[in-house]
C-alpha cells in the first residue's frame, strides 16, 4: 500500500511543480519543485477552505441517479498561499468533502493560478490547475489516486470563490462532469 501512495504524491508534485521551474536557474524539476513547497509552506498565512455545492451536469446522470446524488458536498480544509513575483498564486492545502455518495472525499495538493486583477476594485479573477491526490471509496478500490484538474476563481486576495472541474470519465452515463465550487478564505 505504501508504494501506490508514494508514487502517486510523487508523480502529483512533479507535475504540479513544473510550471514552477525557472527556465534559466539550470535547477531540475525535483530541486524546483521542493523549493516551491518549501517557500509556500513558510508563508505565515493560513487559508481556510470551506466546501458546499458539487453540481452533476444533468446530461451526464439519470433523472433517478442524480436523486441519489449529494450536491451539498459541506466539507473543508486548511492551506497555504503565495502570491509569487510573477503576481500569481500557488497553493498547497487538505481538503475533505462529503462526496456525491455522501461519504468523506480526502485531497491534498497543489494549485497554480494566473491571477487577472479586475481594474482598481481589489477584486481579481484566476484561472489555472491543480495537482492533487485524492481518495473516494467507489475509485481504485478505495487507494489515492493522482488528478490534474483545471481551476478558476473570483474574489480578492484574502475571500474568493474557485471552481474545479471534472471531466466525463466515460462514455456512459454517470461518472464525470462535475463542478465543485469551494471559498477559500485566508488569514493572517
Amino acid at each position: 500500500m505504501r508504494k501506490p501512495v508514494a508514487s502517486a504524491v510523487t508523480l502529483v508534485f512533479a507535475t504540479c511543480c513544473m510550471g514552477a521551474a525557472n527556465a534559466n536557474d539550470g535547477a531540475g524539476l525535483w530541486e524546483s519543485a521542493r523549493q516551491t513547497v518549501g517557500e509556500i509552506s513558510q508563508q505565515p498565512s493560513w487559508d481556510v477552505y470551506l466546501s458546499g455545492y458539487a453540481y452533476h451536469s444533468r446530461s451526464t446522470y439519470t433523472r433517478k441517479h442524480l436523486g441519489r446524488l449529494n450536491e451539498k458536498a459541506w466539507g473543508g480544509g486548511l492551506g497555504k498561499s503565495l502570491r509569487n513575483a510573477n503576481g500569481n498564486d500557488e497553493s498547497l492545502y487538505v481538503l475533505v468533502i462529503r462526496d456525491s455518495l455522501y461519504k468523506p472525499q480526502w485531497a491534498a495538493g497543489y494549485t497554480h493560478e494566473w491571477i487577472f486583477p479586475l481594474g482598481g476594485s481589489g477584486l481579481e479573477a484566476g484561472i489555472g490547475v491543480t495537482a492533487l491526490v485524492m481518495r473516494r471509496s467507489d475509485w481504485a478500490n478505495g487507494y489515492p489516486v493522482p488528478a490534474v484538474l483545471p481551476v478558476a476563481s473570483f474574489g480578492s486576495r484574502k475571500a474568493r470563490l474557485e471552481a474545479t472541474y471534472v471531466p466525463r470519465l466515460s462514455t456512459g452515463k454517470g461518472k464525470g462532469n462535475i463542478i465543485l465550487v469551494v471559498g477559500r478564505f485566508s488569514f493572517g
